[in-house]
């Protein structure tokens, strides 16, 4: 994933490598899958970003209405990339449309999640990987 370069929303090409020296969370989603973890994700940059989180959200497939919806709807502060299918198929694998990837200051994937997480507990599980890389770096 340390290669990743991607468009943000408005088409200046984005790479992942300027976000090293710093713990990072990728959080891949599209329209459908925004609700999965666009709350948790959001909360967990307005929570850690000032103690040096740093936030990327990759919107797949989806047009400029419904990535600004999904933005609007859970604050988003932090930058957001346009991803295609190349994307998902390197990054989060098969058909899969949601996956959210916790990276160490080194740029070392600490974990990737791409199953939803039962009864709605990704706030505080993710929460402990942002704590930990934190802790860490």
């Amino acid at each position: 994933m340390q290669s990743l370069s991607l468009p943000d929303l408005q088409g200046k090409l984005v790479n992942i490598r300027s976000f090293a020296g710093k713990p990072l969370v990728v959080n891949f989603f599209n329209a459908q899958t925004c609700d999965w973890a666009g709350g948790a994700v959001s909360k967990l940059y307005a929570e850690y970003g000032r103690a040096g989180l740093q936030v990327i959200g990759v919107d797949l497939f989806d047009s400029d209405a419904d990535s600004k919806a999904c933005m609007t709807k859970y604050k988003v502060q932090y930058p957001v990339l346009r991803g295609d299918q190349a994307t998902q198929m390197a990054c989060v694998g098969g058909s899969k449309a949601w996956g959210t990837f916790f990276i160490t200051p080194d740029g070392r994937v600490l974990k990737k999640i791409v199953d939803s997480i039962d009864n709605g507990l990704e706030g505080p599980v993710f929460s402990k990987y942002v704590e930990y890389m934190l802790a860490n770096q």
